[in-house]
């Protein structure tokens, strides 16, 4: 205890060890001398010349609901949290999807330290912030409200569809027999070659078909030798040529975007990657352009084989990448290939998983989710060379059980030969995570894979 006097009044000030702020039912508070109750202000006034009885005046600190962002909810699972505690190592608590409000006494704005948990280990993602009875609010200092991820008519929703492996005859075919749900498509024109150069097979006259159709085309650069990505991205000079190159040559013939199927790079060229991003992107909306990024699938659990593969999923530097482009489409597919066999293509909880994964490092209504127009036939006998066959030509029912595994039916053919049921119908399904998740819209692999049952499915209004 210390005293001290002043202009004749005796002011007490009680020194207390411990925290000035706590969290219902979940931090421990040291004790005080002898009581439970909340922590307290207490003043004495005495006249220093009279004996009269004290006068004593309490006031309780204030109780703020701190509340997990929206944003920050729809990333995460049922095995995922915030962990917050105040940087001062006063109080902690957790945050779920459950529980994505919690009551705690603050006397001042205080700075907390929030993590991404999953299963109670911390992951990367974590920040700093400031909260208080006025900013009781708990979300990542880059979130924003803006959608960039967006067509010339920002009403209509973004619907990507590849083209591979065609000219321009046969993509004008594959366009003219898809509903008008299709806004975007996205032909492989340029390809990053084993010498780190880039080759061209750009076609403007389909430019023109595309629009005179009253479609967008964000033609797309793939890479998917990681030999050749590192001789392209790693030289500055290099990369800096490449970016002014697709550049204009997309704005040359027309193009609405360019899209990036830059998907194998190790992990140790991921900085030089996303260098090659942030040159490109300004060039690209000098002329109005839009951006896109195809990013691998990732979750918490999911193992990636064989392990000398596994850069593919994890080099993406997805925050710095998300900052960068427009849309971020996640390739929500290839769960299970011939270097993963055997199993579905893409299991609808393993989905939700890998999006609210990409949801802790980029914004909702700038993600586009990636969905599989083809499912796998596997053979018992050769499960490194499964046959990808378009989701409505998969072959007739065979034996048929339900796999809980990935909450799929299991086709078992007469010849032995198998399949888990990715149909049409739980295509349909799965886009129903758009709206859940407020994303900017949905992309397909790919235009080939798709029949007229298929859309009838995708778009029975049509």
């Amino acid at each position: 205890m210390a005293s001290t006097v002043k202009s004749g009044r005796l002011v007490i000030a009680l020194l207390f060890v411990g925290a000035t702020s706590c969290v219902s039912g979940e931090a421990t508070v040291p004790q005080t001398t002898s009581t439970d109750a909340p922590l307290v202000a207490t003043t004495v006034d005495s006249a220093p010349t009279t004996t009269a009885a004290p006068t004593t005046t309490t006031s309780t600190l204030p109780v703020v609901t701190l509340t997990l962002d929206p944003a920050e909810q729809r990333a995460l699972g049922p095995e995922g949290s915030v962990y917050v505690s105040a940087v001062d190592g006063s109080w902690s608590t957790s945050f779920t999807a459950t529980t994505p409000s919690r009551e705690v006494t603050l006397a001042q704005e205080t700075a907390v330290e929030a993590t991404f948990r999953h299963a109670g280990s911390d992951s990367e993602v974590r920040w700093t912030q400031t909260v208080s009875a006025d900013s009781p609010m708990l979300r990542q200092p880059w979130r924003a409200d803006e959608q960039r991820c967006t067509l010339a008519d920002p009403e209509e929703p973004v619907v990507v569809i590849w083209q591979s492996l065609g000219d321009r005859a046969s993509y004008r075919a594959q366009l003219d027999a898809a509903p008008d749900l299709v806004t975007v498509v996205s032909p492989i024109w340029w390809f990053v070659q084993a010498d780190g150069t880039v080759s061209d097979v750009a076609d403007p006259g389909y430019v023109a078909d595309v629009h005179e159709r009253g479609r967008a085309i964000w033609p797309a650069i793939a890479g998917l030798d990681a030999d050749a990505n590192h001789l392209a991205f790693t030289d500055p000079s290099k990369r800096l040529a490449i970016a002014q190159q697709l550049s204009e040559r997309a704005n040359a013939i027309g193009a609405d975007g360019i899209n990036l199927d830059i998907e194998g790079y190790r992990d140790e060229d991921a900085a030089a990657f996303t260098a090659f991003v942030e040159l490109l992107v300004p060039m690209v909306h000098e002329w109005g352009g839009i951006v896109s990024y195809d990013v691998i699938p990732r979750t918490d659990m999911w193992e990636v084989t064989p392990p000398e593969l596994s850069f593919w999923s994890t080099a993406p530097q997805r925050r710095e990448l998300a900052a960068a482009v427009d849309c971020m489409i996640l390739m929500a597919y290839d769960q299970h290939n011939r270097f993963r066999p055997a199993g579905p293509v893409a299991a609808p909880d393993w989905v939700v998983e890998n999006l609210q994964y990409l949801l802790r490092y980029a914004d909702g209504q700038n993600v586009v989710l990636g969905v599989p127009f083809y499912g796998r036939v596997w053979d018992p006998d050769a499960l490194d060379a499964p046959k990808a066959v378009g989701v409505s030509r998969l072959p007739a029912p065979g034996e048929v059980s339900f796999d809980s595994d990935f909450n799929l039916e299991k086709v078992v053919l007469d010849d032995g030969r198998f399949y888990w049921n990715e149909s049409p119908e739980e295509l349909a399904r799965r886009l129903g995570l758009v709206d859940e998740f407020g994303l900017a819209g949905w992309a397909a692999w790919r235009f080939g894979f798709d029949s007229p049952a298929l859309w009838d499915a995708l778009d029975p209004t049509d």
